[in-house]
């Protein structure tokens, strides 16, 4: 008895966008066991779309699913479903597999088959699941596939590249096959998986691709003023070649309207200004890909432009009693501070800091400028404006109050 069940899902890799949509095979065959040794049914899938699956369960008909984790069934990565010391009972049973999405939630099943329960004869190993290449992302976790019924119990032996597998505290024999923690490029190579009991042998070879992901050495902008040249170089410390590396700012691509040039180096990637402007402030992304993952890192450029003035205060009459305003605005970036400060009288000028917002009569509004609710005689004299962001030096102007 055989048959299949395809679930169609979105493959949405790129942070929730949803791209061409992928399928996945899902087939269960009848399988054959004997009393007390281990069987597998198997339904297998695409490992391109296994990430996108939040569980794999294997039902059996009009029961509940099987707890896995606390039994003698197992599910492997690829979706086989192991027995561990087969019951007589476990042929009583139509199985099937069910696959949820991990983005949706929606669900799938295959066909159902039926475990036919022998007693055990002695046999020569059978292969029940195995591999042929296998990819993984540095410093995380894979398993190699390699089961096999017979009787007696088969044993095990790995290989890599022919040569016995050297102890290795990051490998272990698992009920499944190889489990490498951690997996480092040393580890990519041709695997052999023998096994073998007194009736007979068999194998499984496969490659094992470990696959490193960029590393960008961090950058950062220092101070700049506008006017000036800039030169950022963007290096790839690490990660496996060919890496191809671009620049955004403030999350899109560079216009062109800018001048900014991009050059690009074997494994760098330098960003050049010649001239700089207020247009060129934002954040500056260096995004290296290669066939692992794409990382990236960012730096915030500000173009500092010293403090000058747009309007500048004047010598001007006040009436006693009324409202006066002394006119003050500068620009710059960052956005400069102004500050007022006053001398009494015709005199020689000796400044000092106004007290500002006492019972609110004077005050500076937003633009910079000076606002004095209700003139008085005392009021004559005067006025600097001093205006100051930290780039470059302070500017300021004087001024003088008439009252009348």
């Amino acid at each position: 008895m055989k048959g299949s069940c395809v679930c169609d899902f979105i493959d949405a890799k790129a942070a929730g966008r949803a791209d061409e949509g992928k399928r996945i095979q899902l087939t269960v065959d009848e399988v054959k066991a004997c009393f007390s040794s281990h069987s597998s049914l198997s339904s297998y899938f695409s490992l391109l779309t296994a990430p996108l699956l939040s569980s794999v369960n294997m039902l059996e008909v009009a029961t509940p699913s099987i707890v896995c984790e606390l039994s003698r069934f197992l599910i492997t990565s690829t979706g086989a479903l192991y027995i561990l010391d087969v019951q007589m009972e476990d042929g009583l049973y139509n199985y099937r597999c069910m696959t949820r999405h991990r983005y949706t939630g929606e669900t799938r099943q295959s066909n159902s088959a039926r475990l036919i329960v022998s007693d055990p004869t002695n046999s020569a190993p059978h292969i029940l699941d195995s591999f042929e290449r296998r990819e993984v992302m540095g410093s995380h976790r894979v398993e190699l596939p390699c089961k096999a019924s017979g009787h007696p119990a088969p044993k095990y032996r790995w290989l890599k590249d022919n040569r016995p597998l050297e102890p290795d505290p990051r490998f272990r024999q698992s009920v499944t096959g190889l489990l490498i923690e951690r997996a480092q490029p040393g580890d990519t190579g041709t695997y052999v998986c023998e096994v073998w009991n007194g009736y007979g042998n068999a194998e499984v070879a496969g490659m094992l691709l470990v696959i490193v992901p960029p590393t960008i050495h961090p950058f950062e902008f220092p101070r700049f003023s506008i006017g000036q040249r800039v030169f950022i170089p963007c290096v790839v410390m690490s990660g496996d070649q060919p890496v191809f590396i671009t620049w955004q700012k403030d999350g899109r691509p560079i216009p062109a309207s800018l001048g900014v040039t991009i050059d690009n180096i074997d494994f760098t990637s330098s960003l050049r200004v010649s001239n700089l402007t207020l247009m060129h402030n934002g954040n500056y992304t260096c995004i290296a890909r290669n066939q692992a993952a794409a990382v990236e890192h960012q730096s915030q450029l500000i173009v500092r432009v010293p403090p000058k003035f747009v309007v500048q205060p004047k010598d001007q009459d006040g009436i006693y009693g009324k409202a006066v305003i002394l006119n003050c605005s500068a620009e710059g970036y960052p956005v400069p501070t102004i500050q007022w400060e006053y001398s009494k009288g015709a005199g020689v000028p000796q400044f000092r800091s106004i007290a500002l917002n006492s019972g609110f009569r004077i005050e500076v509004l937003v633009n910079g400028s000076l606002f004095i609710k209700h003139v008085l005689e005392e009021d004559s004299g005067f006025y600097l404006c001093r205006v100051s962001n930290d780039v470059g030096a302070d500017v300021s102007k004087s001024m003088y109050l008439n009252v009348k």
